[in-house]
């Protein structure tokens, strides 16, 4: 037949294989099936063309449409276009499943970036459903996508295993561009429209509005393009909430800088900073973790301490005070994880699998029986 009878494109490939090895095969497929897919059907037509490849082992579901479809072979899967033209699909490819959706965007188990064509809203498909989607061309291996929204508007920034990082959208244009000012990133951070990325060695860059001094580079101009901000090296991590921003250092240090409503930077004040601030009383800290108003810290030991609004007794220290240096939670030892499930009801995992619970308990999600607030860890 067309493609594995006497002249088919499969036996020639499997006469390959065997005198040459596998990589000849790939030579062999790569050419134009026009011939091979008409040969007794007559003219080159889709409907010649859906029966020369369902004669060949696709089914009717695989048919659907104008093409292309692809075709099990010997060895490989094909695409087989209308035209006629018939290419492999690599392995790596073929296998290939999404494993982590952004936005309109899949990320795949070998690292590659599909646009998703999910159709409304209202016909989304569950990720682990959706495999297939257009590829993006021009990055190499994503490591990470971060998404900024708002009304009416999406951009998508990609970070790849090289580390560069390139921007596209959604709507107007998903060909990526590169921002040349970034090199050597090994992260990227994003919340509503600040962005942060940092580099191999600790050093932060920051763009995007800085209305609060969220950026951190000495001014509250919004930035069209990265910054880097001064003063601040050997960063081992980020954390963005409504903007205000944390970084914790290699050794341990933890700064804060950009809104600082009801205390939540923890350095003493309630005015807001535009440069990054040191967190005097702070030292082994691995985690943290913010909220809205207020926030975290978890140390290399599994000690906690909070600091920032403290309505309903969310900082766990005893009473319902705003704080604006950080307290040591008393109760909360070897925690390994901080949760906020809802609007400041705060549960603790310990090493050893404990829960601990605080906070808002107005509908009884602390689990303690009754819906009182507690102060104090439970």
């Amino acid at each position: 037949n067309a493609l594995s009878g006497d002249n088919g494109i499969l036996r020639r490939a499997r006469e390959a294989k065997e005198k040459t090895g596998a990589s000849q095969e790939e030579e062999s497929v790569k050419v134009s099936v026009t011939e091979a897919l008409t040969q007794g059907i007559g003219e080159l037509t889709t409907e010649n063309l859906k029966k020369a490849v369902k004669n060949n082992g696709l089914n009717e579901q695989q048919l659907a449409g104008n093409g292309p479809w692809t075709y099990n072979g010997e060895y490989n899967e094909y695409n087989i276009e209308t035209s006629g033209k018939m290419t492999s699909i690599p392995q790596d490819v073929a296998t290939d499943k999404i494993v982590d959706i952004v936005g309109s965007f899949g990320l795949t188990k070998n690292k590659r970036l599909l646009k998703l064509n999910f159709g409304s809203e209202n016909d989304i498909k569950v990720w682990k459903e959706v495999q297939t989607g257009e590829q993006i061309e021009g990055i190499q291996k994503v490591k990470e996508i971060e998404e900024i929204k708002d009304v009416g508007f999406r951009m998508y920034f990609v970070l790849d295993e090289n580390g560069d990082v390139y921007m596209l959208d959604d709507f107007r244009n998903i060909t990526p561009q590169k921002i040349d000012a970034l090199s050597n990133i090994d992260q990227i951070y994003c919340n509503y429209m600040n962005l942060y990325a940092k580099t191999a060695s600790g050093e932060v860059y920051a763009w995007g509005n800085n209305d609060s001094g969220q950026l951190g580079i000495g001014n509250t101009t919004d930035q069209s393009a990265p910054v880097k901000i001064n003063g601040l090296t050997n960063v081992q991590n980020i954390d963005i909430e409504n903007g205000s921003i944390y970084a914790i250092t290699k050794t341990g240090d933890a700064y804060a800088w950009g809104s600082n409503r009801d205390g939540k930077l923890g350095i003493g004040n309630n005015t807001d900073q535009n440069v990054p601030v040191k967190i005097n009383g702070l030292s082994n800290v691995e985690d943290i973790y913010s909220g809205k108003d207020y926030a975290y810290a978890k140390t290399m030991a599994g000690d906690v301490y909070a600091w920032g609004n403290n309505r309903n007794g969310k900082l766990g220290i005893g009473n319902n005070i705003d704080q604006n240096v950080p307290v040591k939670i008393n109760g909360l030892k070897n925690i390994e994880k901080i949760f906020n499930i809802n609007y400041g009801s705060m549960y603790a995992k310990s090493i050893t699998g404990e829960i601990y619970v605080w906070g808002n308990n107005c509908w009884k999600e602390l689990g303690l029986g009754q819906n009182s607030e507690s102060f104090i860890v439970n």
